[in-house]
Parts: C-alpha cells; structure tokens; sequence
C-alpha cells in the first residue's frame, strides 16, 4: 500500500526558484503532494494564518535553505521562513532541512549577483542558520542534490511514519475488509488455542484429576444427548398430534381409499 504525504515546501523565493522546483519534482515524482507560497492565492486573511493552515494540514515539512533569509511580517524580527520553520516545530511535524553549501553559493553568486545572498538581515540569517546546523540537515552542490535527498528523505518517511499521509479509497475499502477477514482468522485461531490448551492441561493432570475432568465432559455430553431425545420426543408428539388430525380429517373424506390412506399414515 502506497502512502502519500503531503510536503510543505518552505523557502525564500525569488532566490529560490530552481531549488523549488527541483524540489517540487522530487516531491511528484515520488508520488506524493507539495504544497508552498506558490499555490496561495490573495485573500483578506493574514498570510501567516494560510501558512499555518496550510502546515497544519501536512504531513512533513520540507526546508529549502539558501543564502537569503527572506522577507519580515509586520512587527516581526523573524522572516516568514524562520516563522514557518519554528511553527513547525512547535506542532512536532516531521522535518527535514536540505540547505545551500558554501561552494554553490558561491556558483550562485558569480550567475546572479549579490542578490541571492542576505544583505539587510545579515544577523537574523547567521542566527538562523546557526541553529539549522545545530540539527541533522543535507547540503546541496546542485539541484540534482536536491532531488536525491528530497526522495531519500521521504522514502524514510514512508517506512517510518506510518500513521501519517493518504490512501485511496478503494485501497482503504480493500485494506478494511482484509483487516475484518484477519480478525475473523484471528478468532478462529484463538478458538483453537484455547482447545489446544484445554488439552494440554487435561495431560498435565494426575489421574485424579483426569478423572475428575472426564467426569465433567460427560456429564456435559449427557446433558446434550437428553436435550436432543427431548427434542426428539417433542417432535414425535406433534407428529403423533399430526396423525390423529389426519385420521380425523379422513373419516369426512370418502374419496381416499382406504389403501391410500394406510399408506400416508405409514409413510408418517
């Protein structure tokens, strides 16, 4: 049975373009769902109170770290990258950090300038990122990296978390009814432990003992056999009820013959 789970990816973005969308790849390509800043749409509520409904709902949180530690809320000396991460936090989500190494910062910053690295906050950053190294994470030199530990990570996931994500319904319907065929087997087998340890019990007795538990089956057993001749007489009472009916019935009847009628009551 195939799990889904759904990702949120967080990330800074105008920086972060290719890395979100390697990651966005790895994500479908292992058949699960991302979710990010890029599927909001403009609406009168806080964007934070979206981000967090939106992190509530997933499965695991995936970090994207680079070298630009993002834009601040109002009244707010945390970017909205920092905030994702410590709500995730605060609600114990799965999370996994795949983070920019030096080396392709570098690469990245001879392509595109300054732009890619924080300028403004640069305290914040070094903060943050302190405390990203402080916990298990994965670098990136490329965006195949990225691929790799994305899968890597949700594979371990998969193996590990399994009271999260999503099933179809039809593979939940299927799982249901083979779960109600195991607990009917389940049952049976237990039936026949408690047999099997009925019997071990009656060897493990002295002759006394035994005698005593042979007593009890057969007392049993004479029960069963009285109830089932009272039964039987029952039925040969309303059989012989029956009968004389018929002989009643029989005697205002001129067109059954006599040879006929023995017949049937011999056949009763």
């Amino acid at each position: 049975m195939k799990k889904k789970f759904q990702v949120f990816v967080s990330s800074t973005y105008l920086d972060m373009k290719e890395e979100r969308q390697a990651a966005v790849e790895a994500i479908l390509e292992a058949g699960h769902i991302p979710a990010g800043m890029e599927l909001f749409t403009a609406n009168n509520e806080a964007q934070l109170n979206v981000i967090h409904r939106w992190i509530d709902s997933s499965d695991v949180f995936l970090l994207l770290f680079g070298g630009r530690y993002g834009s601040l809320p109002n009244n707010s000396t945390k970017s909205y990258i920092h905030l994702e991460y410590e709500y995730a936090m605060q609600l114990k989500k799965p999370i996994f950090t795949v983070a920019i190494s030096n080396i392709f910062l570098e690469q990245k910053v001879s392509l595109m300038g300054t732009s890619v690295i924080e300028l403004k906050n640069r305290n914040q950053y070094d903060v943050f990122k302190t405390g990203l190294y402080s916990t298990l994470l994965k670098e990136y030199n490329d965006y195949k990296d990225i691929k790799y530990h994305i899968q890597q990570s949700l594979k371990e996931y998969g193996d590990n978390l399994s009271s999260l994500g999503w099933i179809r319904e039809e593979e939940y319907v299927a799982l249901k009814n083979e779960n109600v065929n195991y607990k009917n087997e389940n049952s049976k087998l237990y039936g026949k432990i408690l047999d099997l340890e009925f019997y071990a019990s009656l060897l493990k007795c002295d002759d006394v003992g035994k005698s005593l538990i042979i007593d009890k089956i057969l007392n049993k057993l004479s029960k069963d056999l009285s109830n089932i001749i009272n039964d039987i007489n029952d039925i040969d009472d309303r059989a012989e009820i029956i009968k004389n009916k018929l002989v009643e019935v029989s005697k205002n009847k001129d067109y059954l013959s006599d040879d006929w009628f023995e017949n049937f009551i011999s056949y009763l």
